[in-house]
């Protein structure tokens, strides 16, 4: 399985572990004053979350419960649902 970039402006990048399973990874900030990064990796298992715990995090991007519950009844997007959990940890 090979990285996919989604964030080219801090090195955002997931690749599929198994149909719910996603590997995040990307640069983020941990002194403000000299810009120095690390590289911050999460994988997320979509079935350890409840719909409810999805949503709080999809919809802080602007996408609506019915949004989010189509993709999972279409396996669509699955990944996006992910990557909302990750920008939001």
């Amino acid at each position: 399985m090979e990285w996919i970039c989604t964030d080219a402006s801090c090195n955002q990048y997931y690749k599929q572990l198994a149909e719910n399973k996603f590997l995040f990874k990307e640069d983020r900030i941990s002194n403000p004053e000299t810009g120095e990064t690390y590289v911050y990796e999460s994988e997320i298992d979509l079935s350890k979350y409840t719909q409810e715990q999805m949503f709080k995090d999809v919809q802080s991007f602007g996408y609506t419960f019915n949004e989010m519950c189509t993709w999972i009844d279409e396996g669509n997007n699955l990944s996006l649902i992910a990557e909302c959990i990750f920008e939001m940890e």
